[in-house]
């Protein structure tokens, strides 16, 4: 599947380039014309996606979407730009997206489950059985790692390492208040901690360790922003 995504993500583009070839300068203003927009609409969509609960943004997507396209038209905002060459870039950059998307937002590979979230924010939910390591990646961003779904009990004598890496970006990881949690390997410049270990002192190895009970252990690697450990009710069995 990813394969394919990447293919038709490659063929959009090259049939937006092809759409473009042999009007550059054209291709250019429109660019120069657009981009602003673009990145205004970007912005405010990421800010609202923070802010609105997940499944309630269709309606205001849709009455936002009609409402700029009809400021366009009205208002003549592109002027002079060409609309053909405009959906050539419109073309291009929506079939990079796809292409570069192709992996998606979360994956799997040898036990390790991988979450990123780049420039948008985004929520992971984890339920069922924990693989022995989970890796989040947020760059400009806010993302949210739910664990209090799991089927993990208490009594579990077991390890599960939770790597972080971050960037001017809000991480936040919900864990059952029962597990024990303990601090690892922190190399973080400027990054706000919220939330509470069972010890301070760093775990030097995950190996070395014989937990009484069911234990998280954090790494964090970050840079100016946020990280918030948070302790819930456990959903799944306990």
């Amino acid at each position: 599947m990813n394969r394919v995504r990447v293919a038709v993500g490659l063929l959009i583009a090259i049939i937006g380039t092809a759409w473009s070839a042999g009007a550059l300068s054209s291709v250019v203003a429109a660019t120069v014309g657009v981009a602003p927009y673009l990145l205004l609409v970007w912005a405010a969509v990421a800010g609202v996606r923070v802010m609105a609960p997940r499944g309630s943004l269709t309606g205001p997507a849709v009455l936002a979407a009609a409402g700029g396209l009809w400021l366009i038209v009205r208002t003549d905002m592109l002027g002079s730009v060409p609309v053909p060459q405009v959906l050539a870039i419109f073309a291009i950059l929506g079939g990079c997206v796809v292409a570069l998307t192709g992996g998606g937002r979360e994956s799997r590979h040898f036990g390790v489950r991988r979450f990123r979230s780049l420039l948008y924010p985004d929520d992971f939910n984890v339920t069922g059985r924990s693989p022995s390591k989970l890796t989040v990646l947020s760059v400009l961003s806010s993302t949210t790692l739910d664990l209090s779904g799991t089927d993990h009990e208490v009594s579990e004598k077991l390890v599960i390492e939770i790597d972080i890496t971050e960037f001017a970006s809000r991480v936040e990881i919900k864990l059952p208040e029962t597990w024990t949690v303990l601090p690892g390997r922190i190399l973080a410049t400027g990054v706000r901690f919220e939330g509470e270990f069972n010890q301070q002192t760093p775990v030097g190895s995950v190996d070395d360790l014989e937990p009484a009970t069911f234990t998280v252990v954090i790494n964090l690697v970050g840079l100016r922003g946020r990280v918030v450990l948070s302790r819930c009710p456990q959903q799944g069995r306990r």
